[in-house]
C-alpha cells in the first residue's frame, strides 16, 4: 500500500481555498456556476472522503482541463483553463504541502519583482496569495521608490499564452529538486 499522500484536513484547507479563489470581488476563476459550491458542500465530507481515498490509493487521475476564450478588456480574449473541482483540489492541496518549498526558492522574489498574484510567507490559513489593493498599493510603493531614484521609462508587459508554453519536464524537474515526492509528480 502506498504512503498516504494527504489527510483529510488537507483536502478540506484546500476546498476552503477554492471557495475563497471564488467569493473575491474578482474571482479568480473564469467561469462560476451559480450552485456547484453549494451541490458539492450538500456532500463535501463525503466527497472529500472519495476523493482522499482516490488520491492516497493511487486511483485518481486528473481530467483534461476544459479550455475558453476568456475577456481580457477592450475587445481582446485570452484562453483560460476550467478545472474540475477535483483536480483544482488536489491542485491547491499539493501547493499546501509544498508551500514551504516554493516559498524557499521563489520567496526573494514575490513582492518586488513579481506584482501579480504572490504567495504569502506562511500558508496555513485560507488566504495564501495576495492579491487586489494590497498588491496594486505595492506596486505604486514600488514605482514612486524607482522614480525617486531616477527610473524614466515603464514597460508593461503581457505574455501570450504563458501557461500553455511550459516546459513540463524542466517544472517536473524543478519540484523534484525542491523535494516533491515522484507519486505527486504523476
Amino acid at each position: 500500500m502506498p504512503e498516504p499522500l494527504f489527510e483529510l484536513a488537507d483536502l478540506q484547507l484546500a476546498w476552503r481555498r477554492l471557495k475563497l479563489d471564488r467569493k473575491r470581488a474578482k474571482p479568480r476563476v473564469f467561469i462560476l456556476h451559480p450552485y456547484l459550491v453549494e451541490w458539492t458542500e450538500l456532500f463535501l465530507e463525503e466527497w472529500l472522503a472519495a476523493l482522499l481515498e482516490n488520491v492516497n490509493q493511487g486511483r485518481y487521475t486528473p481530467q483534461d482541463c476544459h479550455m475558453c476564450a476568456a475577456p481580457k478588456g477592450l475587445g481582446l480574449v485570452r484562453p483560460g483553463a476550467i478545472l474540475e473541482f477535483e483536480d483544482e483540489v488536489v491542485y491547491n492541496a499539493i501547493l499546501g504541502k509544498f508551500h514551504d518549498a516554493i516559498w524557499g526558492v521563489i520567496g526573494r522574489c514575490q513582492g518586488d519583482y513579481d506584482l501579480a498574484y504572490q504567495l504569502e510567507p506562511r500558508s496555513a490559513g485560507e488566504r495564501w496569495i495576495k492579491a487586489g489593493l494590497a498588491v496594486w498599493s505595492s506596486f505604486r510603493q514600488k514605482s514612486v521608490e524607482q522614480l525617486e531614484q531616477g527610473a524614466q521609462f515603464v514597460l508593461f508587459a503581457d505574455i501570450t499564452a504563458f501557461y500553455e508554453n511550459i516546459d513540463l519536464e524542466k517544472l517536473a524537474s524543478d519540484l523534484r529538486g525542491i523535494g516533491v515526492q515522484q507519486s505527486i509528480l504523476r
